[in-house]
């Protein structure tokens, strides 16, 4: 994490949850005041979205199916800003020189990291808070749980039509 502060990276995709930890959420917070955007995946079956997904800068992700079913999950009510994207039956590689098809948030907020590497490049002076409130407010919202289903092409037109 302290090597991704230092070379200035842009995107820290955080593809893991677990309970929280002081000097993570330190490095994090870090992070977040120098312009980085976090990108975190949840635990999508289990009582709380995990950490770091539950910190308010942090870019909470879960994951829906090719066919647009989103299994909400129990903390939605509790943690309602959360993007949604692919991450149900994704080609990928898997060790031993394979491919599979897996599911999970992992997945999604990868999908999520790329999405925010397009806003950059349109917009780069663009700070994490702004990219969040981008991501929400461009998807398409499913159900009357303030859903965001990521829409890359509705974000992109918003950003082009700001030229």
């Amino acid at each position: 994490m302290n090597a991704a502060i230092s070379k200035k990276a842009l995107i820290i995709n955080l593809s893991l949850a677990g309970p929280p930890d002081d000097l993570l959420r330190k490095l994090l917070e870090t992070a977040h005041r120098r312009g980085i955007s976090l990108v975190a995946a949840t635990l999508e079956k289990q009582a709380q979205p995990g950490f770091p997904a539950d910190l308010p800068y942090a870019i909470p992700v879960i994951s829906n199916g090719p066919d647009g079913h989103i299994d909400q999950p129990a903390w939605l009510a509790q943690f309602p800003d959360v993007v949604v994207a692919p991450g149900v039956e994704i080609l990928t590689t898997v060790p031993n020189d394979g491919y599979d098809f897996v599911s999970g948030s992992s997945l999604a907020a990868a999908h999520v990291s790329g999405i925010i590497a397009l806003i950059l490049e349109l917009k780069p002076n663009l700070s994490p808070d702004q990219i969040k409130k981008l991501l929400l407010h461009n998807g398409r919202q499913q159900t009357a749980k303030s859903l965001h289903v990521l829409d890359a092409w509705a974000i992109l037109q918003t950003l082009n039509s700001e030229n």
